[in-house]
């Protein structure tokens, strides 16, 4: 009786909706869809595809490894090399990790190097490569 006081006369009806399928993970099609505004500088979007991969993304080598190069470009150092090695330890093998962890290694130990940031796109490594050049160390 005080519900039926409380509840509006003109309630709308509740209708449901079906739930949207999950979207499957695709690593290659996140690396494309997450290098394109890399190559244009919106880190912030960068950021926002792979966090919208959820618990998928949180234990990819190349979600990781993104978000470590996303921190090396703000100046986070220490962030991008705890990404890289997460990366790693995601997947052992994943070559884009272990080859920024060897240049951070560099730039600090022999204050240049010539690997350029890796991403693991190949279209957009090579973008990197011209665009870097041989790096010095980080200010």
């Amino acid at each position: 009786m005080i519900l039926q006081m409380l509840l509006p006369v003109n309630w709308p009806p509740v209708t449901w909706e079906r739930p949207v399928e999950p979207v499957r993970w695709n690593r290659s099609e996140m690396l494309r869809r997450a290098c394109v505004p890399l190559r244009s500088g919106d880190l912030q979007k960068v950021e926002g595809l792979l966090n919208a991969g959820g618990r998928h993304a949180a234990g990819d080598a190349a979600c990781l490894n993104l978000l470590g190069v996303v921190a090396e470009a703000r100046g986070r150092i220490r962030a991008a090399r705890r990404f890289y090695g997460r990366s790693m330890r995601a997947e052992a093998t994943f070559g884009p990790a272990e080859q920024n962890l060897r240049r951070l290694y560099e730039l600090k130990a022999l204050g240049r190097t010539t690997c350029p940031v890796a991403v693991g796109d190949p279209e957009t490594d090579l973008w990197l490569a011209r665009l870097t050049g041989p790096s010095r160390r980080h200010s």
